[in-house]
């Protein structure tokens, strides 16, 4: 221990003024990086239509097997084990009596971006579909 206090010591008298200048200024550089590209994560509340299980072929309406699988208190985790989004309400409702309308309420975490004071979009992996959201 006594060595290495003794080689900073060296060192730390072989910097100039210039040396120290660089230092500071590197510093600095990255604390304005860190808080220029800062993000935050949030919780937010969205309302998604639920289309069909397919992204290639999308139809307005949704198979009835699919669009009810949607279960209120279903949830999405991260690698971590951690809730990324949780459906807190499913809406059903037929218009027609072949044809089917559904809504989920999802509570979602996403990144918010100060700087552009918008969302990044997400996706939600539930039941097999990818349900996508540009905020």
């Amino acid at each position: 221990m006594q060595y290495l206090r003794s080689r900073f010591q060296q060192f730390k008298k072989k910097l100039t003024i210039i040396d120290y200048l660089f230092i500071v200024g590197f510093i600095v550089a990255i604390g304005g990086f860190i808080i220029f590209f800062r993000r935050e994560s949030v919780l937010i509340t969205i309302r998604l239509k639920v289309t069909d299980l397919s992204p290639f072929f999308i139809k307005d309406q949704p198979p009835d097997e699919y669009a009810y699988a949607f279960q209120k208190g279903d949830a999405e985790y991260n690698e971590l084990g951690q809730i990324t989004a949780t459906i807190l309400d499913v809406s059903a409702y037929k218009t027609v009596p072949e044809k089917q309308v559904t809504y989920v309420t999802v509570k979602a975490k996403t990144v918010y971006d100060p700087r552009k004071k918008q969302y990044k979009h997400f996706f939600l992996h539930l039941h097999g579909s990818n349900l996508k959201a540009w905020l």
